[in-house]
């Protein structure tokens, strides 16, 4: 090797270890629009299984919306709660002056990384900071009469707490929430702004969850559970 060669060679080397891995590329376009037409016909073959067994465990949900809305109702014993497409549009069109309609932004790393176009919703510009004041205000939405009159309680380390309180002010109806001994200060403080009334029980969530229970019980308030109640996936 002449001097120029061997140097040329060298730096080289030193660009394979400085720079960093480039990432790796989307598949063509025309790749994924095949592999989204296979995944479209294996889902058209399966589409009467699939209706069939959700036919078949809607009985365990509610049988009715006021037994839905029963002061301790907790269906966490439920392995599926279906819920239809047509209740989410419903969800969306009932809550959409009630919430902010946030942006989806496309992700250019995300997708490369992916190897799949991904789209980002800013959810984390919702006023509490988070998706769960959808599933919130759907919820309080549908309470009846009476419900709203008595109130809800809930038990909640933050976000779903803070969703409850802040719709639950805005639409008149009484909100307790019981939160663990863990919770941030800052979404303590919070809740009591939008006017909740706030029990700090537990050291663990399960502890919170029961004295929530216990309070319904004796208060006869709604238990508007933040995870698997059918008005909060919707």
């Amino acid at each position: 090797f002449t001097p120029a060669q061997v140097t040329e060679t060298k730096w080289q080397d030193h660009q394979r270890r400085e720079d960093p891995p480039t990432p790796p590329l989307p598949p063509p376009r025309a790749s994924r629009q095949k592999k989204k037409r296979e995944d479209e016909e294996r889902k058209g073959q399966n589409s009467n299984t699939n209706a069939m067994a959700v036919t078949g465990t809607s009985v365990q949900v509610a049988a009715s919306q006021e037994e839905a809305w029963a002061p301790f109702y907790l269906p966490s014993d439920v392995k599926e709660l279906p819920v239809s497409f047509d209740e989410v549009c419903a969800a969306a069109q009932r809550t959409k002056l009630h919430v902010v309609h946030t942006k989806c932004f496309h992700d250019l790393r995300l997708s490369s990384m992916c190897g799949c176009e991904l789209w980002v919703k800013h959810e984390n510009h919702q006023r509490t900071g988070s998706f769960k004041e959808r599933g919130a205000a759907n919820a309080l939405l549908q309470l009846p009469e009476k419900r709203r009159k008595n109130g809800v309680i809930a038990a909640s380390a933050g976000n779903h707490a803070l969703a409850l309180a802040l719709h639950g002010q805005s639409l008149g109806v009484p909100v307790t929430v019981v939160m663990p001994k863990f919770a941030p200060l800052t979404k303590i403080k919070n809740c009591q702004l939008y006017g909740a009334t706030v029990h700090i029980h537990g050291q663990h969530m399960n502890d919170a969850i029961e004295y929530a229970m216990s309070i319904a019980r004796e208060k006869d308030l709604t238990y508007i559970n933040g995870y698997d109640h059918p008005h909060i996936i919707a």
